[in-house]
């Protein structure tokens, strides 16, 4: 688990549950094929009238250059991707339930005849977990998957324990058939919660999650070696590339097997996927290699992440930076300290404060004030905009940065098994 230096963490985060959106193809006709691709729109309600998460109702100056282009090899030839193929793609929606766009969920069916459920995704974990229709700490009323009505359930019983940081499970491995959508994952291996503890965001957590979908490249972190339903999409050959796509930012999408060109602008920039260095937590997910980050213009604040590896992860929205980082900016910000509250600003001062560069691979990546703060909420219908870095220290002691969903919301992002490789593009 992560030992913080903050206590707001948890607070950066929420949670959201999927309704259908459009679909290019009936749900009802699209079948089960070889070398599909699916796509799934990303739609957040607001209940508060503002746009949260790093988005404005103050105009933003979209024509920044968030990515600094500079020379490198060019990627194997499979990771720049088609953008559908001749079998269709599916459209899903995801919500959420609480303030801050920060995490998000997607709908699956588990077992056969299929039982849908919502799923978080996370990119940063290899284990994924339903909850058993005899898990004791669930909502009473919220789903519960059923083995004994699965043709497709495959007994295994080893027990296991989960621990997600933001939440812990306990349970037993077990296989069935998970379907996203058209798309038919045989065989997959998964946890069957029978306790679920939420430590997160709210005191309903458990209400919120009712499970967690890991969409790493490797099995090496995973507590008994089960590969994530990603890695055995591409196993089975059920993609037409073994990729998947997000935009966190509207219009929200996931698209398993390509990307979608009406969602991005320009050629991506790709970086190689670095040698792994995390002993435990984040082992086995999306890494590259950090070389530095950068407040402004102003060089005297330029610091080296020489040796550091940047994670990726969709299972946090932080900005997971050395202790002595996060203390230079939020100071030279002039982020303030009010109590219950993590280090914030009034929203109005983003218009001028200075954007952050973080480079990756030789790679500079842009990030606006709007990306590293969020809209808070508070009474009265005040809003407070807090920062997203947050002091991180793996207990493995790796050298190790967090890009969180405030890092991604920024870029279209391609994930590319065959090639090993993560794809960034400005947003169309």
């Amino acid at each position: 688990m992560l030992r913080s230096q903050c206590a707001f963490l948890y607070f950066l985060m929420a949670m959201g549950k999927l309704t259908f959106g459009a679909i290019v193809f009936s749900l009802g006709t699209l079948q089960a094929v070889h070398s599909a691709t699916l796509r799934a729109p990303l739609h957040v309600a607001n209940p508060y009238g503002v746009l949260h998460g790093g988005e404005s109702n103050v105009d933003r100056a979209e024509s920044q250059e968030r990515i600094v282009q500079k020379p490198m090899n060019a990627p194997h030839a499979n990771a720049r991707l088609g953008v559908l193929n001749s079998h269709g793609s599916v459209h899903k929606a995801l919500t959420r339930n609480l303030t801050h766009d920060l995490i998000y969920f997607t709908e699956i069916s588990v077992g056969s005849p299929p039982q849908p459920i919502q799923a978080l995704i996370d990119i940063s974990s290899p284990d994924s977990f339903v909850p058993s229709r005899n898990c004791s700490t669930c909502k009473p009323d919220g789903w519960r998957y059923d083995s004994s009505t699965s043709s497709s359930f495959r007994f295994n019983g080893t027990a296991t324990n989960l621990d997600y940081g933001y939440l812990t499970t306990s349970g037993t491995v077990a296989q069935d058939t998970f379907h996203f959508s058209g798309l038919k994952v045989e065989n997959q291996s998964f946890q069957e919660a029978n306790q679920v503890i939420g430590v997160g965001i709210s005191w309903d957590d458990r209400s919120i999650i009712n499970s967690i979908i890991g969409l790493t490249p490797s099995s090496a972190g995973s507590v008994k070696k089960m590969s994530s339903p990603f890695m055995n999409m591409a196993s089975q050959g059920i993609l037409t590339s073994n990729s998947f796509a997000l935009r966190l930012r509207e219009p929200r999408e996931i698209m398993f097997g390509g990307t979608n060109s009406d969602l991005f602008a320009g050629n991506f920039t790709y970086i190689p996927l670095a040698i792994q260095t995390a002993e435990y937590e984040f082992k086995g997910g999306w890494q590259v290699e950090a070389s530095s980050i950068t407040l402004g213009t102003d060089k005297g604040l330029s610091m080296s992440l020489e040796g550091y590896t940047a994670t990726f992860t969709t299972g946090w929205a932080i900005l997971g930076l050395p202790y002595e980082v996060v203390y230079k900016f939020v100071t030279a910000l002039d982020f303030e300290e009010i109590m219950f509250m993590p280090p914030s600003v009034s929203c109005e001062r983003r218009r001028n404060m200075p954007d952050i560069s973080i480079e990756l691979a030789g790679q500079d990546f842009v990030l606006t004030a709007y990306d590293y703060t969020y809209e808070w909420p508070m009474e009265a219908g005040k809003v407070r905009c807090v920062a997203a870095f947050e002091p991180v220290e793996l207990e493995d002691h790796s050298k190790t940065v967090i890009l969180g969903s405030s890092f991604l919301r920024a870029f279209y992002t391609t994930f590319d098994l065959d090639s090993k490789t993560i794809g960034f593009a400005k947003l169309s």
